[in-house]
């Protein structure tokens, strides 16, 4: 068992320096998730539960207090953390639980960010709300939201649902 954990550990050691090889030689590109994994559009307006579950009710409570101040910190702390630990800042985030606003977005592109990530039902909801139809090959491109220059994708759920659910249960070589 120590022997094992031993190993665990050389691994582990050689993890973030390894990422920062790939991502200096270009291979990857990597991004980061605000500290704390919170859910940064209702930290800044409550009232975006309804965008996402119409019949959701809110009680007494419209607006997080010190809501804006809170994401910035957590955005600023995750940052902080991923510049000191991988030597360079990203330019990606992928919101935690994929959630996005257009305030969200504002706020991401405010604070440099060139991309964010979200899920394909995301997407979905969103065309849908915006009335844009799905044509074609929907998912497998950027889009752009909110009047920013930032560029959101969105994974293919199914996809990462079977990697993460089902193939990870497989065999290897089956998989």
């Amino acid at each position: 068992r120590r022997e094992l954990l031993v190993i665990i550990g050389d691994l582990l050691n050689e993890l973030l320096p390894r990422y920062r090889v790939l991502a200096d030689s270009g291979r990857i590109e990597l991004s980061m998730t605000p500290w704390g994994h919170p859910i940064l559009p209702l930290l800044l307006d409550l009232e975006t539960a309804k965008e996402a579950i119409p019949a959701v009710t809110l009680g007494n409570y419209h607006n997080y207090p010190g809501g804006e101040t809170r994401a910035r910190w957590h955005l600023d702390e995750g940052l902080a953390i991923f510049e000191k630990f991988l030597g360079r800042r990203p330019l990606g985030c992928w919101p935690a639980e994929g959630s996005i606003s257009n305030a969200t977005l504002n706020l991401l592109s405010e604070q440099g960010f060139k991309w964010c990530a979200s899920g394909e039902s995301v997407l979905s909801n969103s065309l849908n709300h915006l009335n844009i139809p799905k044509e074609g090959n929907w998912l497998h491109h950027g889009y752009r939201f909110a009047n920013t220059p930032l560029t959101c994708f969105f994974r293919d759920d199914r996809l990462a649902d079977r990697i993460g659910f089902v193939y990870s249960t497989w065999h290897a070589d089956d998989a």
